[in-house]
């Protein structure tokens, strides 16, 4: 089975293997459990920053404590019937979500979306040498069956 991307259909949300058109990298703002539009609408055809009140895309920003909290819904192994929610926070606010994809595969192969937690600095579609130098510090993972508040 191809390994397919986290792309979802503009005007439907369905996960989609790849992006001929317009779709989102990162849906925040249309998925539940966001509907009140707060979140990221990353569009892959206009990568611009967004600020977490519906459009644009999360850019990490430098020098910053982030944290970063997902909600992963393991369907039926063999399926496509798990869900990613991702969340993220900064400088005291409240969480904003970036991610919300259904239909995830979950199989026991190496292609699939659920089978590793990989933490990187990672830049696509870089035709030439990075315009930046990046570098992130993770201090510390938490995995917790509950929720995890804020940092204030």
């Amino acid at each position: 089975m191809p390994r397919q991307g986290w792309f979802t259909d503009v005007d439907t949300n369905e996960r989609i293997p790849s992006c001929p058109g317009d779709c989102l990298l990162e849906q925040g703002a249309s998925t539940t459990p966001s509907p009140d539009g707060s979140g990221y609408n990353c569009h892959y055809q206009n990568q611009v920053a967004g600020d977490g009140t519906g459009s644009g895309c999360f850019f990490p920003p430098p020098d910053t404590w982030i944290t970063h909290y997902e909600v992963i819904h393991l369907g039926t192994f063999g399926g496509d019937d798990s869900s990613v929610y991702a969340f993220e926070t900064h400088g005291g606010s409240d969480y904003k979500q970036w991610q919300g994809v259904d239909g995830v595969s979950w199989h026991e192969n190496g292609d699939d979306h659920l089978s590793v937690l990989r933490l990187e600095t990672y830049m696509t579609e870089i035709a030439n040498v990075a315009p930046v130098d990046a570098t992130v510090w993770y201090d510390e993972l938490i995995v917790s069956t509950e929720a995890i508040a804020p940092p204030l």
